[in-house]
């Protein structure tokens, strides 16, 4: 009977863990992905400024919270992640609106679906 208990703990605390990893996931990514598409208008209408500042305060949260994000994530998205930043910093570089605001919008996009990706939805499930 004991060791129906225990199984059933281990099954709970399992759940459980899995149901934070959605949240913190989602909780994380969300706002990036916000930054990201504000960003990417900030400098189609010219305000680089503003607009650099938002990708710098995404990458820096994107850093902080990698180890974390790495367990739970597949590394390819990640990898692609780390190589939109440095399109994003070369575009910064040379101020060409078009391709900055089209990789913070793609980065964006990237950033919605890692949110996403664990979540409980009909479309994860199949």
């Amino acid at each position: 009977m004991k060791r129906m208990w225990i199984g059933v703990v281990l099954l709970a605390v399992l759940l459980i863990s899995g149901i934070l990893a959605t949240e913190f996931m989602e909780r994380i990514h969300g706002p990036s992905a916000e930054d990201l598409a504000e960003a990417a208008e900030l400098a189609m209408e010219g305000h680089w400024d503003k607009a650099e500042a938002l990708t710098v305060k995404v990458r820096k949260s994107w850093e902080k919270r990698l180890p974390l994000t790495a367990a739970f994530v597949d590394h390819e998205p990640m990898e692609e992640v780390e190589a939109l930043f440095a399109r994003i910093d070369v575009c910064a570089r040379e101020r060409n609106r078009l391709d900055f605001a089209s990789n913070c919008a793609y980065l964006a996009k990237l950033m919605e679906a890692l949110g996403e990706s664990h979540s409980l939805n009909f479309r994860n499930l199949m």
